[in-house]
């Protein structure tokens, strides 16, 4: 199932940006995390149709939720990588797959007794 078939209980804010595309008729999206300042990300979603080119500032969380919902590519900036990057290693890998079987496998009743 992707993610533009799931069902929520409440709207989400990507739903919005989905149906503001719908003047444009079908466009070409993406959505650029385009710089990091006081540790606060900031994003742009492009979309383009035809001869028209819009750019919509947008928080990070709302511009990735929205580019899964509409299967468009996500960029970041160089910079940001530089800045917000980090290095995994081997160590931190295997400690990274032991807590995804772990999420997968715990009941929703455990989340408040989990110890890291």
């Amino acid at each position: 199932m992707s993610f533009n078939e799931t069902i929520t209980r409440s709207p989400v804010i990507v739903f919005l940006g989905a149906g503001a595309s719908v003047p444009l008729g079908k466009p070409t999206m993406a959505q650029f995390v385009t710089k990091l300042e006081s540790e606060t990300f900031f994003a742009e979603v492009v979309l383009e149709a035809g001869d028209r080119v819009v750019t919509i500032d947008a928080r990070p969380s709302d511009s990735v939720g929205l580019a899964l919902r509409c299967e468009a590519p996500i960029y970041v900036a160089e910079a940001v990588l530089e800045k917000a990057g980090q290095w995994i290693t081997a160590k931190d890998e295997d400690r990274l797959k032991d807590l995804r079987e772990k999420m997968r496998t715990i009941n929703p009743e455990e989340f408040g007794n989990y110890k890291m």
